[in-house]
């Protein structure tokens, strides 16, 4: 978040929101898995490996663990645009 110039105080940024799994016997190296609840991670691992001018699409499922209604669900498809 810090490398997309997000404030401390966003919501993206409450871990609340996130699904956490417990790992699997295959993977004893890590303790607990993230579905990842926003693509700002692969935004900055692009950036970070290519130097601007960019221009990218970066499409993904993301889960939220909130309410559903009308306008929420809490696993869909986002699309992140940038243009550096």
């Amino acid at each position: 978040f810090d490398a997309m110039n997000f404030p401390d105080n966003h919501p993206a940024r409450e871990s609340m929101d996130t699904y956490w799994l417990e790992s699997d016997r295959e993977l004893k190296h890590i303790e607990r898995l993230c579905l990842r609840p926003h693509l700002t991670g692969g935004s900055v691992r692009y950036l970070i490996e290519n130097k601007p001018p960019v221009r990218f699409v970066y499409p993904g499922a993301v889960y939220r663990n909130e309410s559903t209604d009308a306008s929420h669900e809490r696993a869909f498809f986002q699309y992140t645009t940038v243009l550096v």
